[in-house]
């Protein structure tokens, strides 16, 4: 059959390569979803996830760490498509009990820089750094608060546990999921100073100067 794209993500792609054989890949798969995997197929064999045929982790053509998962195909529909016809408690009960800490991708246009391979980001501090960093090419200290970005970015004492927070409030069409995500992140993050610089990186036309 001819290969066919399931799901996109920054980070990761889902591609069905034959009827029961699907291909999960990119930075964002990693050695933990695959431990996961085995250990419900252990101990909770009755729950539906996909069957696990193989798995490989290394760098890509840049240096980059990537995962590579080849699954079983499951059918049926993604959360985003039936989403909004679920009531408040069916969403309630499907959203998790907490957001699962994601360490950041240096690939992620708000932390890539120029060079490759992209070089690591062991802690918070080294994530607001380059943040800041990029901010500050792309212009952002011509802004009247720009230097005050430092003071603005969200800080954690451990690995940046608010970033898969931020991303899923990055801007797009799905008000009800966002207010959802908000009203059930397990602490008060203020991803004030990631949008700010999100909006200059991505030349957002509402962060350009009035004066």
């Amino acid at each position: 059959m001819e290969h066919r794209t399931l799901a996109k993500h920054f980070g990761c792609e889902i591609t069905q390569l034959e009827l029961d054989v699907v291909m999960k890949w990119g930075s964002k798969v990693r050695r933990n979803e695959e431990a996961a995997m085995r250990l419900v197929q252990q101990h909770a064999p009755s729950v539906p996830i996909p069957h696990l045929y193989t798995s490989w982790y290394g760098p890509d053509q840049h240096g980059n760490q990537v995962g590579q998962l080849s699954i079983s195909f499951v059918p049926g529909k993604r959360l985003e498509f039936v989403w909004d016809s679920l009531n408040n408690a069916a969403k309630e009960l499907v959203l998790p009990p907490h957001l699962e800490p994601h360490r950041p991708d240096p690939r992620d246009p708000l932390l890539r820089g120029c060079t490759h391979p992209t070089p690591p980001l062991p802690s918070d501090a080294a994530v607001r750094e380059r943040i800041f960093d990029e901010y500050a090419k792309c212009n952002g200290l011509s802004y009247a608060d720009g230097k005050d970005l430092p003071n603005m970015l969200p800080r954690s004492d451990k690995s940046p546990d608010y970033w898969e927070y931020a991303n899923l409030m990055q801007p797009s069409g799905d008000s009800d999921w966002k207010a959802w995500m908000a009203r059930t992140r397990p602490e008060p993050w203020d991803i004030t100073g990631i949008n700010k610089a999100r909006r200059v990186l991505f030349f957002d036309i509402t962060a350009l100067p009035t004066s």
